[in-house]
This record gives C-alpha cells, sequence and structure tokens, in this order.
C-alpha cells in the first residue's frame, strides 16, 4: 500500500471497518512511513476534537494518545482474522485426512 491508497483508507481505519487484509497492509505501510503516522494522528486528533464539541459529557481531552486504542483495535482484527484462516485450514485438512483415511480403509 503506497500513502495515497493509505490516505484514502484511513477514515475506514479509523472507524474500524477496513477489511483484515487492507488493514494488515495499512498497518505495514505505517510502521515504515512517518509522514502517513502524521497523517492518522491528525485525522484522530480531529476526530476526537469533534467528539468532544458534541458531547457535554466528562470526555478525556488527551490527544496526545488518540492513536493507541484505534492501532491495538486494527492489530486485534488482523490477529483474528488469521486465526479464524488457520482455523479453517486446519479443518479442511483434517476433511481431507478422514477422506483420505476413509477411502484407504474400504480399499483393504
Amino acid at each position: 500500500m503506497d500513502c495515497k491508497e493509505v490516505s484514502a483508507n484511513l477514515n475506514p481505519f479509523i472507524s474500524g471497518t477496513l477489511s483484515a487484509s487492507k488493514t494488515r497492509a495499512l498497518l505495514k505501510h505505517l510502521k515504515e512511513c512517518d509522514f502517513c503516522c502524521d497523517e492518522l494522528n491528525v485525522r484522530l486528533m480531529a476526530a476526537r476534537v469533534n467528539e468532544i464539541l458534541k458531547t457535554d459529557k466528562n470526555v478525556s481531552y488527551d490527544l496526545r494518545n488518540a492513536a493507541v486504542p484505534v492501532i491495538r483495535a486494527a492489530k486485534r482484527k488482523v490477529v483474528l482474522n488469521d486465526l479464524i484462516w488457520t482455523v479453517l485450514i486446519l479443518l479442511l485438512l483434517a476433511g481431507i485426512l478422514f477422506v483420505i483415511l476413509h477411502f484407504v480403509a474400504g480399499i483393504l
């Protein structure tokens, strides 16, 4: 993913609606690109300020760490996606093994 794609996908990333594969690519790019990290932080701060202005509740005004929960949630999404695919592949392999064993047992 390049800077232009990251910029186009930051809002879905922030809202948590970006697909796991795109989230993985975006996180990889963010590790390597300070410019895109800065853009993410600016968008997160703007979203936080907007939230603060919309509510009368006691809302934290700490804007420095706005990215932390978003990045954590994105990493959890990627890990969960990987786990689901691993389980599905293992189930598929178990099914194939069962069919092979059933076939071999039928021949003997």
